[in-house]
């Protein structure tokens, strides 16, 4: 299932629209519209810390999630300080509470055709902050009121790189002229390439639903293979698995990459640490 979460209904009336959704009570206090037969379900949030965090977890709460077989995918306007016009559109690589001062990295695994940005999740509006200029290595650095509370959600039904964080930017603080039918052609102006953003993410749990056992068994194997010969960590193993179903799925000749690592003998490792930088030259070598 493609769980979307946006918080706002003018951001949201476009998915809306092209989906199909209709409003589903069952998940009442929370405002849900889904199309079964898509399998798509959106919430909309509500504004802030607080309402981005109850949703999510609510409603996913009430749904029965299956392993690997489901994307969250928080779609939203923000603002920027760098902004001199609006109406990009970007995926954010890194996000940030900026209350908490924690940071959370997506995985970034699968194919899309966005741009990529830091966001940093506010308590308050950007316009009212006092400093609009943080110092920053980014170079487009967004802002918004959800994106780190929908991820800490999330993370207790999805893994990293079943989370996307896609952001249209609105302003850079000024909010004068900031209406809700501006929003709503923001998104708007975007939904082709969202639309296939989605659609690329239903292809991906439709190729996994369809694996069959003999697919699955190869997966396991190679991996076992190299979690043992790289002498991962329980981290690494996870992210290693990660990388194999992505390859598996994208008909990416992994196998053929590692049989020739294995003829350069650079593998099997000795250590953590050299099996930590062959993976990340087995990741080069692979996308």
């Amino acid at each position: 299932m493609i769980i979307l979460a946006m918080a706002i209904y003018c951001e949201a009336k476009p998915l809306i629209e092209k989906y199909r959704l209709k409003k589903d009570e069952s998940y009442m206090p929370f405002t849900v519209f889904a199309n079964e037969e898509k399998e798509i379900l959106l919430i909309i949030t509500g504004t802030g810390n607080a309402a981005a965090a109850s949703s999510v977890a609510g409603v996913c709460a009430k749904l029965d999630l299956k392993a690997d077989k489901n994307f969250l995918v928080n779609i939203g306007t923000c603002a920027s300080a760098s902004a001199s016009a609006s109406d990009e559109i970007y995926i954010c690589s890194k996000i940030t509470d900026e209350s908490s001062k924690r940071t959370f990295y997506p995985d970034m695994i699968y194919k899309n055709p966005f741009k990529e940005a830091e966001i940093i999740t506010s308590a308050v509006l950007f316009g009212n902050k006092n400093d609009k200029n943080p110092q920053n290595t980014s170079d487009t650095v967004l802002y918004d009121m959800e994106a780190a509370f929908v991820w800490q959600a999330g993370a207790y039904f999805f893994a990293p790189h079943e989370m996307s964080f896609v952001k249209i930017l609105s302003d850079n603080g000024d909010t004068e002229g900031i209406t809700p039918d501006y929003i709503t052609a923001l998104v708007e102006n975007h939904i082709n390439i969202i639309g296939e953003y989605i659609n690329r993410l239903r292809d991906i749990l439709d190729d996994i639903s369809c694996a069959g056992d003999e697919k699955a068994a190869k997966e396991k194997q190679l991996a076992d293979k190299l979690c043992r010969d790289l002498c991962c960590s329980k981290t690494m193993e996870y992210e290693l698995r990660q990388y194999i179903r992505y390859c598996f799925i994208e008909n990416i000749d992994i196998n053929g990459v590692v049989c020739k690592m294995y003829e350069e003998n650079m593998m099997p490792c000795n250590d953590k640490r050299e099996g930590k930088k062959r993976f990340e030259q087995l990741k080069s070598r692979l996308l």
